[in-house]
């Protein structure tokens, strides 16, 4: 391993570990300045705060988890119409990828034409080995 690598990688470390303690103190702050402007626990939406020289814009959605197999058993228990779920609902496909990869070849390849693909960002972690390890 070349000393430049060893370096960058010592580099990385310290930011990495440098940018964790940023956000833990960031996202403190920002707790303690939504408690101290009054933002309720199931408020969503955004609103603009002047507070001296700052103009201080907070903003929060709710995160939704739907599970799509009992949402589907109660509008078929309820005869809900699939127009209706059309409208309320987005059916976003998503590829399960254990599943692709058991799918035929001849099938993958006519339902590829509706698939793309494209690389996500690398992901490097770097820690320092433990004493049993070195």
């Amino acid at each position: 391993m070349s000393d430049a690598v060893y370096l960058l990688v010592v580099a990385l470390h310290e930011a990495k570990a440098k940018e964790d303690a940023a956000k833990a103190a960031r996202v403190a702050i920002e707790e303690q300045l939504a408690a101290a402007i009054g933002v309720p626990d199931q408020w969503e939406g955004s609103r603009t705060n002047d507070v001296g020289e700052f103009k201080v814009c907070v903003k929060r959605s709710m995160n939704v988890k739907i599970d799509a197999v009992r949402l589907r058993e109660i509008a078929a228990l309820n005869s809900i119409d699939e127009m209706i779920m059309s409208t309320a609902f987005r059916w976003k496909p998503e590829l399960n990828k254990k599943g692709w990869d058991n799918t035929g070849d001849e099938i993958k390849a006519m339902l590829s034409a509706a698939i793309t693909k494209t690389p996500g960002k690398v992901g490097i972690s770097v820690e320092i080995k433990k004493q049993e390890e070195k």
